[in-house]
């Protein structure tokens, strides 16, 4: 693994074939995705998740902090990637609500 590449493209591969697998920092693949701009694999990951019923995995994937205790949208924000993170807010705050 190249250490000089930004840590999102270091999270590919095997690691993440299951979607709440976390790389050394606590980040999923959804945290990769985010931090690149990946509108099309965010959603296919966090759509490919129950959204509703008790304890819907998609919120609970949503909803993952790293040890800096930031979410996939705080880093997709972080990222300039605005689009992404209102897309994860609105979907973790729509469950939130018909929880």
């Amino acid at each position: 693994m190249n250490s000089n590449k930004p840590w999102w493209e270091r999270l590919d591969g095997d690691l993440f074939e299951d979607h709440f697998a976390k790389d050394e920092e606590g980040r999923t693949a959804l945290f990769a995705k985010a931090a690149r701009g990946d509108m099309e694999g965010v959603k296919e990951i966090i759509f490919s998740l129950t959204g509703t019923g008790v304890g819907p995995q998609r919120r609970a994937l949503i909803e993952v902090k790293d040890r800096q205790g930031q979410t996939a949208s705080d880093v997709a924000r972080d990222a300039g990637h605005v689009d992404i993170a209102e897309l994860l807010d609105h979907e973790r705050i729509r469950m939130e609500y018909y929880e």
